[in-house]
């Protein structure tokens, strides 16, 4: 459960996105997160944020490299998304990492095109959505 504040354009916007965020629950019972366990566990907001645009989040985030120049302090992870691209179903996003003394590092991310669900059942006799298999080589088909 996150505690945020946004800082001018959020979701939604295709242009740079600004906000603060703050773990409120513990990771594990009884234990406080450090302040570097605060930065790990948001940097999986800087997908979401980085890649999201006026239609929505449609990239699902498969790979996040955290890059710190110094030690976190405080609750407050603040992000600022820096870049953003996208083709054929691949994503890329990079976010500016703060904590409230200053700038402490930043997050890249990699994500891939999450495809919108199936509207209609396929029509009897029709394919069970599996795709038959490209020609061979000479255009025939294996069997």
């Amino acid at each position: 459960m996150w505690e945020s504040r946004s800082q001018g354009r959020a979701f939604g916007a295709v242009a740079q996105k600004r906000t603060w965020m703050r773990e409120v629950r513990p990771l594990i019972a009884g234990q406080p997160l450090t302040p570097f366990q605060r930065v790990a566990v948001a940097c999986d907001f800087a997908s979401p944020l980085a890649n999201s645009g006026s239609a929505g989040l449609a990239y699902i985030n498969v790979d996040i490299t955290l890059y710190l120049h110094r030690y976190p302090c405080g609750e407050w992870i603040g992000f600022e998304s820096t870049d953003h691209g996208a083709s054929d179903g691949i994503a890329m996003g990079q976010c500016r990492l703060y904590d409230e003394q200053g700038p402490i590092g930043a997050a890249a991310v990699a994500a891939v095109a999450q495809l919108p669900p199936r509207l209609k059942p396929a029509a009897a006799g029709a394919s069970n959505g599996r795709r038959s298999p490209p020609p061979a080589p000479g255009g025939h088909t294996p069997a």
